[in-house]
C-alpha cells in the first residue's frame, strides 16, 4: 500500500508518542482516505484494550420555575393523544442491530446516525460504522430484534478516536458525535468534541467527507478549533459539552452547554451557539470559518440550544431552538440571518406551550438493584429538524423532548412516568407559533412504560416519525416508534411500536449507577433520495448487561393501489398526449402518490411496458390522488395498456387504460400503361394510403413473391399475374393495425397482333353523308377502325363497318387483341362532296384530291394545275368555257351523275 505522508507523520507518532500528537496544534485541515485510516486501526488494535467512559450529564431543571399560563394539555387535539389514529403506524422495514457496547466501550453511546444515497453511517461515542443501505422495495436487512450480539454485517467499521486522530489531542478522547449527510452538498458531516485532560477549552472537531459515498479511496477532511478561540474569542477555562448539530443551505449550527473548570465544581455557565461556513469546509483550499454567539455577550434564555436541519435549496435564514433555561413551559428560538454572507442572530424569540415539567428517572425490569435508573436528563429538546410539506407548502419545525406526565398525559412534578413531547412550529420567519402538538404516553396506572429521549422527523408528505426509548418496571429497555400522516388529527401520534425484544437485565459492567447513563439522543433523519423514508437511531437492552444501537427503517405508505388512467376522448394520438392518472386508496391506508420536487434523485415516475412499451416523456404530480403522464403514443397499436406508477421510494401501483386509433388501409391503382397490357409493355401501379402516417413503407407482392418496394410499382408486362401491395404504418398515426394489404389485382397479358390487309371502301367519291361500308381483314385480333393514323378515338370494330363521312377522310384500320394493337392500315381516301343545284368554278385547283358536284349543270373557266387530281360531276351537263384548261401532270375526271 502506498502510505501518504500524513499517514507516515500519523504511524510515527503511533509508536513513538500518542496518535494525535502531531496534529494537536495543527490550524490546517487533515485529509486521510478510508484505507489511512483502516491502517491506523489495525495498529491500535495493537494496544490495550481502553477502559469504559462514563460521561456525566449535567440537569439544571432545579433552578427553573413553573410558567403558570402554561395550559394544562397533553396535545394540541382533543382528548387524550393516542386511539385516535386513521392507520397502523408506518410499517417497519430494515430493523438491525448496528453497533454493541462491547464496540463503544462509552456511556452512553450518543445515539446517531445518517442515511445517503446508498450507504447508513451510525456514528457514536467510540464507534463509526457504514452499512449498505437498503429500500423499502427490496429485502429488508434485519437481525434479531430480541437478544442478540451480532450486528449487522458493515462495510467500514472504526474506532471513533481513530477516525479523529488526526486533529485530536494527545491523551484525549472523542465525545458526543453528531453525524449527518447534506443532500445539497452530497457531503457527510460528523461533529464531536473532544475530551481533553484539563476538562477545560476543547476543541470542536469536524470531518466531512469528499463525496456521497464512503469508499476505500474516499476521504474525509478533518478540523478542529478549541471552542473558547471562535471568534469572538471568549469563555476561556469553560468546557464545551452536549455540542448540537443542524445543517442548511449556508451553515452548520451548533449549540453547547458550557461548564466551569472541575476545580470549581464544573458550574453550568450558560449556552453559545456557533455558525460555521459549510461552503468554506469544501472550497479546494479549506477553511474553517466560525463564528460564535456567546452567552455572555448576547442576552440568551435557551437552554441546549439546538442546530436546526434544513434541506431547502431556497432557505435563507438559519435556526437554534432549546428550551427556556428560566422557566418551563417555554420554548425559545434564535434566527440566523445573513448579510454578505455573514451571519447574525436574533434576540430570544420566546415560544409559550403546553406545561412541561423535568423527565423523572427511569426504573426498568432487571434493574440490579431495583433502585437503579436510566437517564432521562432534563427536560431539553432532542434535535430538531425544519421539513417543508410538499403538499401544503408550508415549511415547520419538528422538536421534540421528554417529561414526567400523569395519566392523561398532562406534565407534572409526580414521579409516574416519562412522555415524549413533540411540536411542529410555523412561521418561522415572522412570530413563530404552536402548529401542533402530542405527548406520547402510557396511561396505565401500575407499572407504566417510561417513553424518553426520543427524536422525531417529518417527511416531504407531512407524515411525521418520532423514535424513543421505552422501560418500566416491568418492561426491559427497548427502541419504539410511533408515526403521525399529514391527514391525521392535531396533536394525534398513533400507539407506538416496539421494534426490539430486550429480554435480559442491564446492569453493564463500567457504569455503577445509581443512575446509569442512557441516551444522550436518539436521532430520526429522513431518506434523501425519496423524501420519503424515515431511519431512526436508538439504543436498547441487546443482551444481558449490554447495549446496542438500533437502526430502524419506516416505509411510508405505497401510492394509491387502485388507478384509473385516461387518454384525451378523440385525441389520444400524438408524441406527447397527457395520461391522466386518478388513484383511490385503499380505505384507512393513507396511501398517496407523492413528489418531493426538483433536486432529488428519486421522483415520482410511471412506465407503460405491456403489451408494448410506450414512451413516457414526464411525469406532473397534481395531487396525493392524481398525476399526469405526458407519453408518446404514435405508432402504438390501440389496445388496453398496463400502467405502472412507482413513488420515489419504489413502491408502486399498477392500472389500466384504453388506446383508440384508426383503420389502416392501402389501395393500388394503374397509373401509367394499360391493364390488360401487351406483352412487352411496362405497367406503373401506385399505391394509395389510408391513415398510413407519416412515411408509410410499402411491399409490393407479385404471385406471392416479393418484387418491390416504394410507393410505386412498375411490371415489366412479360407475364400475367396477381398484384398486391402491403402497407407498414409510417409514424405520427395510432391504428388498430401496424400494416395493411391492398386489394389483390390481376394484370392481363395480351399477345402481340401483324397489321390488318385488304383495306377497302365500299365508296371513293360520295356526297357528304352518304353511307359506305369499311372492310379489312385480321389474322387475330378485333378490327378497329379510326380517322387517325395514329392516337385519336377508336371509330368502331368489325368487318362492314359503316361510315357516312362529310370531309374528305382516309381511314385507318388495327388489328387489336386487349391493349396489344398493330400498326394501323390505310384506306383509300373517300372524297366528299356537298351537291349545290348549279355551279360555277373559276378559282384554278393546285394541289390536292378534291370532288365538285352539283345536281343540275357545271360552268368551268379554271385551270387545273398539277398535281392536283379533281373530279367535276353533274346531273345534266358539265359547260367549259374559255379559260379552262387541265394541264399535263394533273387527274381530271368529268363525270354525268348524281350522288349516288
Amino acid at each position: 500500500m502506498k502510505i501518504s505522508s500524513t499517514l507516515f507523520s500519523i504511524l510515527v507518532a503511533f509508536f513513538f508518542l500518542n496518535t494525535s500528537q502531531i496534529f494537536a496544534q495543527s490550524d490546517k485541515p487533515i485529509v486521510m482516505t478510508i484505507d489511512e485510516l483502516l491502517e491506523l486501526q489495525r495498529l491500535e488494535k495493537l494496544k490495550p484494550e481502553r477502559p469504559y467512559r462514563v460521561k456525566k450529564e449535567v440537569e439544571i431543571e432545579n433552578d427553573k420555575r413553573r410558567l403558570r399560563i402554561a395550559p394544562n394539555t397533553a396535545s394540541s387535539g382533543t382528548g387524550t393523544n393516542q386511539g385516535r389514529a386513521t392507520a397502523a403506524t408506518q410499517t417497519v422495514h430494515s430493523n438491525f442491530l448496528g453497533t454493541l457496547l462491547s464496540e463503544t466501550i462509552a456511556f452512553p453511546p450518543d445515539n446517531n446516525g445518517a442515511v445517503g444515497p446508498t450507504q447508513v453511517v451510525i456514528a457514536v461515542n467510540g464507534s463509526v460504522k457504514v452499512f449498505p443501505k437498503t429500500g423499502v422495495t427490496v429485502a429488508a436487512s434485519t437481525t434479531a430484534t430480541g437478544n442478540g450480539s451480532t450486528p449487522f454485517a458493515n462495510t467500514f467499521s472504526l474506532d471513533a478516536d481513530v477516525f479523529f486522530s488526526s486533529v485530536l489531542a494527545a491523551g484525549s478522547y472523542t465525545s458526543d458525535l453528531h453525524i449527518r449527510y447534506d443532500r445539497l452538498s452530497q457531503r457527510w458531516f460528523i461533529v464531536c468534541i473532544e475530551v481533553n485532560t484539563s476538562q477545560v477549552n476543547n476543541r470542536l472537531l469536524i470531518a466531512v467527507s469528499s463525496g456521497p459515498t464512503i469508499t476505500n479511496t474516499s476521504s474525509f477532511t478533518f478540523f478542529q478549533i478549541a471552542h473558547n478561540l471562535i471568534p469572538p474569542a471568549g469563555d476561556n477555562n469553560t468546557f464545551y459539552d452536549y455540542p448540537t448539530l443542524g445543517v442548511d443551505k449556508n451553515s452548520l449550527y451548533l449549540g453547547a452547554n458550557l461548564f466551569g473548570a472541575p476545580a470549581n465544581g464544573q458550574p453550568f455557565i450558560g449556552c453559545n451557539m456557533y455558525v460555521i461556513n459549510k461552503a468554506d469546509l469544501m472550497k479546494a483550499s479549506p477553511v474553517l470559518t466560525a463564528t460564535a454567539f456567546r452567552n455572555s455577550s448576547v442576552a440568551k434564555d435557551v437552554f441546549t440550544p439546538q442546530g436546526v436541519d434544513n434541506d431547502d435549496p431556497n432557505a435563507t435564514e438559519g435556526y437554534f431552538i432549546g428550551v427556556s433555561n428560566t422557566v418551563f413551559s417555554r420554548l425559545v428560538l434564535h434566527r440566523i440571518t445573513y448579510s454578505g454572507g455573514v451571519p447574525s442572530i436574533s434576540a430570544d424569540i420566546p415560544l409559550n406551550v403546553s406545561t412541561t415539567s423535568s423527565p423523572r428517572t427511569v426504573p426498568y425490569q432487571g434493574a440490579s438493584p431495583t433502585t437503579k435508573r436510566l437517564d432521562a436528563l432534563d427536560d431539553r429538546l432532542f434535535a430538531a429538524m425544519i421539513m417543508k410539506n410538499k403538499i401544503t407548502g408550508a415549511s415547520t419545525l419538528w422538536t421534540t423532548h421528554n417529561m414526567n406526565v400523569s395519566t392523561t398525559g398532562v406534565a407534572n412534578n409526580t414521579a409516574r412516568a416519562n412522555g415524549s413531547r413533540w411540536y411542529e412550529i410555523g412561521n418561522l420567519s415572522t412570530t413563530p407559533t404552536v402548529v401542533q402538538f402530542g405527548t406520547v404516553f402510557d396511561a396505565t396506572a401500575t407499572n407504566p412504560k417510561n417513553y424518553f429521549i426520543p427524536a422525531i422527523a417529518a417527511t416531504g408528505q407531512g407524515h411525521a416519525g418520532i423514535i424513543m426509548h421505552s422501560a418500566g418496571a416491568a418492561s426491559y429497555p427497548n427502541v419504539e416508534v410511533a408515526g403521525r400522516y399529514r391527514t391525521d388529527g392535531s396533536g394525534v401520534m398513533q400507539a407506538p411500536s416496539q421494534t426490539t425484544v430486550a429480554a435480559g437485565a442491564y446492569n453493564p459492567p463500567g457504569d455503577a449507577g445509581p443512575v446509569l447513563r442512557w441516551g444522550d439522543y436518539s436521532q430520526v433523519v429522513v431518506d434523501p433520495e425519496d423524501n420519503m423514508t424515515l431511519w431512526g437511531f436508538a439504543q436498547y437492552a441487546n443482551d444481558v448487561d449490554s447495549y446496542g444501537v438500533r437502526a430502524v427503517q419506516l416505509k411510508a405508505p405505497a401510492p394509491p393501489q387502485t388507478l384509473s388512467a385516461a387518454l384525451p376522448v378523440g385525441a389520444n394520438c400524438g408524441s406527447n398526449v397527457a395520461l391522466t392518472i386518478n388513484g383511490t386508496a385503499t380505505a384507512g391506508s393513507n396511501q398517496e402518490f407523492f413528489d418531493p420536487g426538483a433536486g432529488y434523485t428519486n421522483r415520482l415516475s410511471a412506465s407503460i411496458t405491456s403489451p408494448s412499451a410506450i414512451t413516457v416523456n414526464s411525469v406532473t404530480f397534481n395531487s396525493v390522488t392524481q398525476m399526469t403522464a405526458m407519453v408518446n403514443t404514435l405508432g402504438k397499436t390501440p389496445g388496453t395498456y398496463t400502467v405502472r406508477t412507482t413513488n420515489p421510494d419504489g413502491q408502486s401501483a399498477t392500472g389500466t387504460f384504453t388506446l383508440t386509433g384508426t383503420t389502416p388501409s392501402v389501395s393500388i391503382a394503374v397509373t401509367s400503361g394499360t391493364n390488360p397490357t401487351c406483352v412487352g409493355s411496362s405497367v406503373t401501379f401506385t399505391a394509395t394510403p389510408t391513415n398510413g402516417g407519416t412515411s408509410p413503407t410499402y411491399q409490393w407482392i407479385k404471385n406471392g413473391n416479393n418484387v418491390g418496394t416504394g410507393t410505386t410499382y412498375t411490371d415489366a408486362g412479360t407475364s400475367p399475374g396477381t398484384i398486391s401491395c402491403v402497407m407498414t404504418v409510417g409514424t405520427g398515426v395510432c391504428t388498430t393495425a401496424p400494416t395493411a394489404s391492398s386489394p389483390t389485382t390481376s394484370l392481363t397479358i395480351n399477345t402481340a397482333t401483324t397489321a390488318p390487309t385488304n383495306v377497302l371502301v365500299s365508296k371513293t367519291e360520295v356526297c357528304s353523308g352518304t353511307n359506305i361500308t369499311l372492310t379489312a381483314t385480321c389474322a387475330s385480333g378485333t378490327i378497329t377502325w379510326y380517322n387517325q393514323a395514329t392516337g385519336g378515338i377508336a371509330l368502331g370494330t368489325g368487318n362492314n363497318f359503316v361510315q357516312s363521312p362529310t370531309s374528305n377522310t382516309t381511314y385507318f384500320s388495327s388489328c387489336e387483341n386487349g391493349a396489344c394493337q398493330s400498326s394501323r392500315t390505310a384506306s383509300t381516301l373517300v372524297l366528299v362532296a356537298t351537291p349545290t343545284p348549279s355551279l360555277t368554278i373559276t378559282s384554278n385547283i393546285t394541289s390536292g384530291s378534291s370532288i365538285q358536284i352539283a345536281n343540275n349543270d357545271i360552268t368551268a373557266t379554271n385551270k387545273i394545275v398539277s398535281p392536283a387530281k379533281v373530279i367535276y360531276r353533274a346531273g345534266n351537263y358539265i359547260l367549259f368555257n374559255t379559260g379552262f384548261e387541265a394541264q399535263s401532270g394533273s387527274v381530271f375526271t368529268t363525270q354525268i351523275q348524281g350522288c349516288n
